[in-house]
């Protein structure tokens, strides 16, 4: 439990020196691996294709029990790409709305980078379809 308090006050810090609302990584750090070819333990090597490489990401909000919100913003390679925001104790409300206005400004972008997310068609194919 130190190694926690010691975790989220160290965050609560840089995020306060840095005056920021959010960091931001990854919500993963490759291309979503394929679950057939991925190994499912949770505790193996963080090399490679296992499920604890592809969470390390989200490791310090799951260590502190912080607030975080994965936006999906794109496709690469035809897999869902994420970006994670997390924040200091009890900005839930805040990093729902930083979340809201990056997927809206990813929406206006229209044919950018969030293409594919609604049903698989742009916003102008969205349109079209409506009209």
């Amino acid at each position: 439990m130190a190694v926690r308090a010691q975790l989220r006050t160290t965050l609560a810090d840089v995020l306060a020196r840095a005056r920021v609302a959010a960091l931001v990584s990854p919500t993963l750090p490759a291309i979503v691996p394929r679950g057939a070819l991925m190994s499912h333990e949770l505790t193996g090597e963080t090399g490679g294709d296992s499920l604890s490489s592809a969470l390390r990401m989200l490791s310090p909000a799951n260590l502190t029990g912080l607030p975080g919100v994965s936006v999906p913003c794109g496709l690469a390679e035809g897999q869902p790409v994420g970006l994670h925001l997390m924040g200091p104790a009890f900005s839930d409300g805040a990093l729902l709305g930083i979340a809201g206005a990056l997927r809206r400004g990813l929406a206006v972008a229209g044919d950018g980078p969030a293409a594919g997310l609604a049903g698989g068609r742009s916003r102008a194919e969205r349109a079209r379809a409506v009209s």
